[in-house]
């Protein structure tokens, strides 16, 4: 990427339908938390799976609609030398959710957004394999489009490229710009830490609602489970037996030629 590049950097619509603004008071630490539904029955449990992010307030304006007790999960990583980042996910929910409603149901609803959509998938898969029967809900979002998406856009990219594009996205998000001097300071960075800290320095003078350890859990969060997304290949895991129902946007935006069931079939 040429610095000319640099100063008119422009955000593909992949990164703009992924990640989306979410404030410094949203990160929690606990995995699972009661959505205040006005469901009484506990015969189906209903778990929200957000996008990328991790963040589960996105479910937030759903409550009032939802006839079953139902949990948001939250999946956000805070080391950015994980390796099996969808896997380590997968384990880490599967057992809080076994943990908190042992000896209440064996149905669920799994409901998954965009990104999140990969996660609920397995967790379909890892439920299932101790006798839990599921039924998916996918919103907008599959392995194999989101993984289309991603090869589309960043097959021209370099590592480094990919490091400024998702933290400019998320600096323009917040603070409405970026300027050529800091996408050239990120240019010059020898690592991905380094790059974070500089980024870091400027997005919290201007933005001073986020906390520094949000901050870093959200940068960290986003590039590792974008990092993951080449790297997941369902086709050597068992087919998952549950129903998937997948509800699409009326309006396409990513322009990607897709299956009409982005290939959930398979």
């Amino acid at each position: 990427m040429e610095n000319e590049k640099l100063f008119n950097i422009e955000i593909p619509d992949f990164i703009k339908l992924l990640i989306g603004a979410v404030e410094s008071e949203y990160f929690i630490l606990e995995p699972c938390v009661n959505l205040p539904t006005k469901g009484k029955d506990t015969t189906t449990e209903v778990l929200l799976v957000p996008g990328i992010d991790g963040c589960g307030v996105v479910f937030n304006h759903l409550a009032s609609s939802i006839k079953f007790s139902a949990i948001t999960l939250y999946y956000s990583v805070n080391d950015i030398d994980a390796i099996n980042v969808i896997s380590d996910t997968v384990n880490r929910l599967t057992e809080h959710i076994l943990s908190k409603l042992r000896n209440k149901t064996t149905n669920f609803v799994i409901v998954g957004y965009s990104f999140g959509s990969i996660i609920a998938i397995e967790l379909t898969r890892r439920l299932e394999a101790v006798n839990f029967k599921s039924r998916l809900v996918l919103i907008d979002g599959a392995p194999e489009q989101i993984q289309t998406m991603y090869a589309h856009f960043t097959s021209n990219w370099s590592e480094v490229d990919f490091q400024i594009i998702i933290l400019s996205h998320i600096m323009k998000m917040y603070t409405g710009e970026i300027s050529s001097e800091i996408l050239l300071e990120l240019k010059k960075c020898k690592s991905w830490v380094e790059r974070y800290n500089v980024f870091a320095k400027h997005f919290l003078a201007i933005n001073t609602t986020f906390s520094p350890i949000n901050l870093k859990t959200l940068c960290i969060t986003i590039y590792k489970h974008l990092s993951a997304i080449p790297q997941y290949d369902p086709s050597v895991l068992p087919r998952i037996k549950s129903p998937i129902i997948l509800l699409k946007p009326t309006i396409e935006i990513s322009h990607i030629t897709l299956e009409e069931n982005y290939g959930l079939h398979k």
